[in-house]
């Protein structure tokens, strides 16, 4: 029995190596070291801050961070500004080991919870729950210096997921409340620290484990550590609002979309998880078809996993449906009256969406080693939740086989704005607009890294 879980070990770390140098591959024949999109925004002034002031922790806490509230962030940028000379690619390969790090704790969590003599159902097993969160369909993100950002924030989410559902198997109760009171604490730092606006579906997927695991399972005596988490999380939610809260207002004041249209991004969103970019622009209707699928998977998934009781065994899963939606509503709400429904159909909140399909996944697998467990009691059932698996899987997979198709096409775009920073002083506004930002201050920018010799210009 020993040297078949050994076995398995050694096949899943081949497993999840593969993903890595993959990932490895296509970021590094896709991307290039001058920034793009997001990171233009007041940087000059930013950038001289960094350089000729002090590391003052009462700025980084103040500094005009919007709704995206995110100090960590800004105290990692003196390493990036400083030490990286603000080279898009180090935020990039810093954001892919912890990507990297995400793989490792989903397939040791996979080992932990799916077990089967059969090896080729382990492999096929452990492939398809990595897929979600290796989604190339999130390139938007992966390829610009918001990845550091986001995969940082995405490992903590889903190591938080684990460790709860870890928590809550402690037998011990005193060593359950040490660990929970540290858990909710650590929750409070990571929702005023990384989360950035997506809190919500953050703290929602924690507090709503917690209020099941109070009604389904708990005894009176056991509250304690269930209620702290909430607690701790609820609180840190409201201050997190409360000091974003002009910000906040000023979105919610301007979302006057109706249920029809919020309805429509929601499912686009869901569609936008699996369907490369260029489908939504040529037609909506496909994403809004593949969208109305994956729902119809995770409410059919939802049913199961309280019908057959999950539960009993992990709440990882719901954890995942749970942030993802809520994250989905929240983005609804703060985007698409600003940028039109059709950017909901936009690779950069794939990084969000896709831990939902994680989720139906996780729901999927447990069905399908419990049927082969319960041998051949019921091939039709057994048939069914393997062809599920397959085609969130085959979707997955055919994006990103797409993707890896197109990244030399990225990587010549991404390599032009190096030659245009070179000499932009030779360009006119309106061929800066391939930044994606404000040419003024992608202008200010460039001259601020010329004048600090940094990027292109270090030494």
């Amino acid at each position: 029995m020993k040297d078949s879980s050994s076995n398995s070990k050694k096949y899943l770390i081949i497993i999840w190596a593969a993903f890595c140098m993959i990932l490895f591959a296509y970021l590094a024949f896709t991307t290039d070291v001058i920034p793009f999109m997001d990171y233009w925004g007041g940087c000059a002034a930013y950038i001289e801050h960094i350089l000729n002031d002090p590391v003052d922790f009462k700025t980084i806490f103040t500094l005009p961070h919007g709704i995206h509230w995110n100090p960590f962030y800004s105290l990692c940028d003196y390493v990036f500004v400083r030490v990286f000379k603000c080279n898009n690619q180090a935020y990039i390969f810093t954001g892919m080991i912890f990507s990297f790090i995400t793989f490792f704790l989903l397939i040791m969590h996979f080992n932990a919870s799916f077990k089967s003599d059969n090896k080729k159902h382990l492999i096929l097993g452990a492939v398809f729950y990595l897929l979600p969160v290796f989604n190339l369909n999130q390139w938007e993100i992966l390829t610009i210096s918001c990845n550091f950002q986001f995969m940082f924030r995405i490992m903590i989410y889903i190591a938080s997921f684990i460790l709860l559902d870890k928590i809550f198997k402690i037998k011990s109760c005193r060593k359950e409340l040490i660990y929970s009171v540290l858990f909710g604490l650590i929750n409070a730092v990571s929702i005023f620290c990384i989360s950035q606006a997506y809190y919500p579906g953050f703290a929602s997927a924690l507090i709503f484990a917690c209020t099941l695991e109070l009604i389904l399972k708990r005894k009176k005596q056991d509250l304690l550590p269930c209620i702290f988490i909430i607690l701790c999380n609820a609180s840190a939610s409201v201050g997190c609002y409360m000091t974003t809260l002009k910000e906040t207002a000023q979105v919610s004041l301007t979302s006057n979309s109706s249920v029809i249209d919020m309805a429509k991004g929601f499912i686009l969103m869901l569609g936008a998880t699996v369907t490369p970019t260029f489908v939504l622009s040529k037609t909506v209707i496909i994403n809004l078809l593949v969208g109305l699928f994956i729902l119809f998977l995770a409410v059919a998934s939802t049913i199961i996993f309280f019908k057959n009781r999950h539960f009993d065994t992990s709440l990882f899963s719901i954890m995942c449906l749970v942030y993802a939606f809520v994250s989905i509503i929240i983005i609804i709400i703060g985007r698409m009256n600003f940028y039109g429904i059709e950017t909901l159909g936009t690779s950069r909140y794939v990084v969000d969406t896709t831990i939902g399909l994680l989720g139906l996944t996780h729901i999927f697998l447990t069905e399908h080693f419990r049927d082969k467990a319960d041998a051949e009691t019921n091939k039709k059932k057994g048939l069914i939740n393997t062809l599920l698996i397959l085609s969130i899987s085959g979707m997955i997979l055919l994006s990103s086989c797409f993707e890896l198709l197109i990244s030399p096409l990225r990587k010549e775009y991404y390599h032009s704005l190096v030659i245009i920073a070179e000499d932009i002083d030779s360009y006119s506004d309106t061929e800066l607009a391939i930044f994606n930002a404000n040419p003024q201050d992608v202008r200010d920018g460039i001259n601020i890294m010329k004048e600090y010799h940094l990027n292109l210009w270090s030494d």
